[in-house]
């Protein structure tokens, strides 16, 4: 039986979807008016052949979380935090075969700083009213939420039934920021993700992800496994069955060699 795959930030999506996870993720979240940080997005021959694209975009003095992610959904994603010249990207092109350049394109998401109670989210709308929100407090890194470790403690959810109505409202997270995130993306079905911090001397929520492909939007499933709200669960679940995938298609092959 085919695996169905609920595919979770840690892992590549297929060669046909990249577009949408980041540069028309990030497009949509243009469009429907959600602040968002800056992000480029090339071609690991666009940054060898043309280096004054990088000098030009660190220009800003922004730091900058860059992600090498393969066309190959089996390869881990390259990342790395706090980039702030091009010697740091060369130096992860270095660790991948040149034979396999091709395969990987590097997207530039500009990371968002720390600042007094900040925070990172997931929110997911089914554009006909339900959204569930999940924050994870004391952060401005969202894999410690769409990981496999995020610190119970610290999150807190909230719940819309319909378009007016909240049947759960967040415990520790002021209401402002919740109505700001609802104002966002209520109306407009899909995956998004944000932070709660700092871009220069400008505190706000800031998306930095969203996907609409149906591996996401199937986490609005209902799993007897989980309450409504739980998020982080549901990917942390899916991540865990496909690790045990990824492990099983490894020892086959090792069998098979022998």
């Amino acid at each position: 039986m085919k695996p169905i795959f609920y595919n979770s930030t840690q892992w590549g999506i297929q060669e046909s979807e990249l577009d949408k996870l980041r540069g028309k993720g990030i497009e949509h979240l243009r469009n429907i008016g959600c602040n968002t940080g800056q992000f480029y997005s090339l071609s690991i021959q666009e940054a060898i052949k043309n280096p004054n694209i990088l000098d030009s975009i660190f220009e800003a003095d922004i730091p900058f979380l860059v992600l090498l992610e393969s066309k190959d959904r089996d390869k881990k994603k390259i990342g790395r935090f706090g980039v702030t010249n091009k010697k740091n990207i060369y130096e992860m092109i270095k660790t991948i075969n040149p034979d396999n350049w091709e395969k990987y394109s590097i997207s530039m998401i500009e990371q968002i700083q720390k600042t007094d109670n900040d925070f990172v989210g997931v929110a997911i709308s089914d554009g006909k009213g339900q959204l569930f929100i999940e924050f994870l407090e004391d952060t401005t890194n969202s894999k410690y939420l769409t990981s496999t470790g995020a610190n119970p403690t610290k999150l807190d959810s909230c719940y819309f039934s319909d378009f007016e109505t909240i049947s759960e409202f967040p415990k520790k997270i002021p209401f402002k920021f919740v109505e700001k995130i609802q104002k966002s993306c209520h109306f407009f079905k899909g995956y998004y993700e944000f932070i709660y911090g700092k871009s220069k001397d400008k505190s706000d929520i800031f998306f930095t992800f969203y996907s609409n492909i149906p591996e996401y939007r199937n986490l609005l499933k209902s799993q007897s496994a989980f309450s409504s709200q739980e998020i982080s669960s549901r990917l942390k679940y899916n991540y865990i069955q496909q690790s045990k995938y990824f492990d099983y298609k490894q020892k086959t092959k090792e069998d098979e060699g022998r």
